[in-house]
């Protein structure tokens, strides 16, 4: 994984664009309460909101795809999306993670409605999308640099709706749509990230052999991932989502940032393309001593981050050639990340790290959407 380093300057994981034009409430109803609205729009302000649209998706069935179209603000967009699952898994994946996982009929069913595609008009305009029947969640890239975030209403917002006003349809077909851009300001950005120079005092030291940059290879590279997911973060989805639905929507919702990962970073302007596939899924509905709240301060960003490096590292077995191992650890959490008087941290991760087990790992925050996968730098 060395090559990785001098390809992607920053961590990959990290998001690099957050909302920054958001305008003001102005009287206009809305149906979520302050839990729904940050899991949707992030850490604004409830008397501010982004720019959003509700819709319904409308998916007609071809011979070897699907046309998907739906509109924002009046515009209608089509895109047409294909099947993705056999890139993000390998035939092994559930037996590994099968105690994390649905029972299997029903993981091979979530796990086929993961999807990729592009604008029928243009390449350029990208989409992923991940959810079965009328529910789905995810990102549709323009060629602007603008994004939509999709993601479905909650069930008690619809109901709100529903019993309020006639004026949308307020069924399992209704989601939010929500406008970001790549222009992020630091100064602004709703969701922050930092990237720190983790010391720690067992590591091995680097090895300086390796130079081969990503740009000198000619194929497709590919990065093993192991996706974690605290108990803090898994209470939040029970809460919005009730504990009939948590465990699905929470399972849906990082195969949905995942799937943006992989579909963001196979863009037609970035050369080689990177794919990613999934080798670790696991929800921590107890927390390991090693990442108790006492290790790291109630969420600390840089104490999580070296806990969490030094955990993922300590169970991800040796050897390459392992089925089980990883390149990568990202960690989805619902602490409210913070570093010393900053109260806006939303991802740590190590500078440099891909290339070293112990700093090859990242904490993000996990209950919005917007801030929980990374940015697409038009420099890649």
């Amino acid at each position: 994984m060395n090559f990785l380093n001098s390809y992607i300057s920053l961590p990959i994981f990290l998001l690099t664009f957050c909302s920054t034009a958001l305008h003001c409430f102005d009287g206009n109803w809305v149906p979520f309460d302050k839990l729904e609205f940050q899991h949707l729009f992030g850490k604004v302000n409830l008397t501010q909101v982004p720019s959003y649209d509700f819709t319904a998706l409308n998916t007609v069935d071809r011979n070897s795809s699907n046309l998907l179209s739906f509109s924002f603000h009046g515009q209608l967009h089509q895109f047409e999306i294909i099947p993705v699952k056999e890139a993000l898994f390998d035939h092994a994946f559930y037996y590994y993670n099968r105690h994390h996982l649905p029972p299997e009929k029903e993981w091979h069913r979530i796990a086929s409605c993961l999807y990729t595609g592009k604008d029928v008009t243009s390449e350029h305009n990208r989409i992923a999308l991940a959810g079965c029947g009328k529910r789905k969640r995810g990102i549709a890239s323009f060629e602007d640099g603008t994004y939509l975030l999709i993601q479905p209403v909650p069930p008690n917002a619809r109901t709100k709706m529903q019993n309020v006003t006639s004026k949308w349809n307020a069924d399992d077909t209704l989601h939010v749509l929500h406008k970001r851009s790549t222009d992020y300001d630091r100064t602004k950005a709703t969701c922050m990230h930092d990237f720190t120079e983790l010391k720690f005092k067992d590591e091995p030291a680097s090895d300086e052999k390796h130079h081969e940059t990503a740009a000198a290879l000619k194929g497709p590279l590919t990065v093993e991932l192991a996706l974690f997911v605290d108990a803090k973060i898994y209470k939040q989805f029970r809460n919005i989502y009730g504990n009939d639905m948590a465990n699905t929507e929470l399972l849906n919702f990082v195969l949905a940032t995942i799937n943006n990962i992989n579909a963001l970073f196979q863009h037609p302007s970035l050369h080689p393309s990177i794919y990613f596939k999934i080798k670790k899924f696991h929800v921590f509905k107890n927390t390991p001593p090693e990442l108790a709240d006492t290790v790291h301060g109630n969420g600390e960003a840089t104490l999580l981050l070296n806990a969490f490096c030094q955990y993922q590292n300590s169970i991800n077995p040796a050897s390459d050639t392992d089925p089980r191992h990883w390149d990568h650890a990202l960690l989805f959490s619902g602490y409210d990340l913070y570093s010393g008087s900053v109260k806006a941290v939303a991802g740590f991760a190590p500078v440099g790290g891909m290339c070293s087990p112990l700093k090859s790992c990242t904490i993000n925050e996990g209950a919005d959407f917007g801030c929980s996968f990374p940015g697409y730098d038009s420099r890649w």
